[in-house]
């Protein structure tokens, strides 16, 4: 709806894990700025990267670094998809957290599930990046039914938690970290989430009631 020309790299087409590939693709293409929307989640879910820690660590962790690198050396802004799972609880004044709390839920503090441990080292090797912007999105929702969609999964899942979160519109999400460049707002950490919390069993409570189950 922007008119914006958008070019996509497929890892089919390109390994972009590959920072030689990638930076000479950079240099072919000459973007004005670079969206990396790319990790991995695991299969159904998060619980598969205590498994498949490999491409968890690969995905997350190193292939930031890696586009760092390669936007850097061909001078192109860029923004990282990063995620809020790298916080657990609230600040001690009861509050949420701010992008200027550091992360506490991570590996250096031992409590984490291994996605959110390496969440939290891809931000860690952006530390000092002049050129970029780290989005974190905390559980996306829309519209669309998807095994990625939450409100989906509240619906399918046998077994659920009863947690407080903050959470995403997915669309929203993806206008915000848009709109970070058009309107060219300073470089930097940003935690793109919906105003306040909910807990899970008030989401339930609400798709119950508009007999959504």
């Amino acid at each position: 709806k922007r008119g914006l020309a958008v070019e996509v790299i497929s890892r089919r087409l390109l390994d972009y894990t590959d920072e030689g590939a990638l930076t000479a693709c950079l240099r072919d293409l000459r973007p004005e700025f670079l969206i990396n929307a790319a990790g991995y989640t695991g299969r159904p879910n998060v619980d598969a990267c205590e498994v498949n820690k490999t491409p968890c660590l690969e995905g997350n962790a190193v292939l930031p670094g890696v586009i760092r690198a390669a936007c850097d050396r061909e001078n192109i802004p860029w923004g990282h998809v990063s995620s809020g799972c790298i916080f657990t609880g609230r600040r001690p004044d009861g509050t949420g957290f701010t992008e200027n709390d550091p992360a506490n839920f991570t590996f250096r503090q031992n409590n984490c599930s291994f996605y959110s441990g390496c969440k939290a080292l891809g931000e860690e090797i952006l530390n000092g990046t002049e050129n970029c912007y780290i989005w974190r999105l905390r559980i996306p929702f829309n519209q669309v039914d998807s095994p990625r969609n939450y409100i989906s999964k509240l619906i399918r899942y046998d077994r659920l938690l009863n947690a407080e979160n903050s959470l995403s519109h997915l669309n929203e999400f993806a206008d915000c970290c848009v709109e970070s460049w058009m309107m060219r707002i300073p470089f930097g950490v940003y935690n793109l989430t919906n105003p306040g919390s909910i807990t899970t069993q008030e989401v339930v409570n609400r798709i119950q009631r508009h007999g959504l189950t």
